[in-house]
């Protein structure tokens, strides 16, 4: 069996924010609420959000459009990662342009 913690929405709509994969190891206070047991959990999408019914177990995906405040920050965590990357090799090239001055054949 696979566990899920999940957020009530309504008495038949909750979100799933957790999926525990050893619910065997929880004790019974963790499992006391919010909290069902499912024998699978079809595989989320990247852009979608997974929502069960805590009454009958039916589990489904519902797409999540992120706010432009997240796609912005999202946009530029990219941008800065790239930035870091080329920072990164143009340091790297400078250490290595140092290592062959010094170690170069003698004058």
């Amino acid at each position: 069996m696979i566990g899920l913690f999940y957020r009530p929405i309504s008495s038949e709509k909750a979100l799933v924010t957790t999926i525990h994969y050893f619910p065997g190891s929880l004790s019974e206070e963790d499992k006391a609420n919010n909290f069902i047991e499912v024998p699978f959990v079809p595989e989320t999408a990247p852009d979608s959000s997974l929502f069960v019914n805590p009454q009958t177990k039916e589990m489904w995906h519902e797409n999540v459009e992120l706010p432009s405040s997240e796609i912005e920050r999202i946009n530029n965590l990219e941008k800065a990662t790239e930035e870091n990357k080329q920072a990164n090799l143009d340091t790297q090239e400078a250490v290595l342009q140092l290592y062959e001055m010094v170690t170069g054949p003698p004058a």
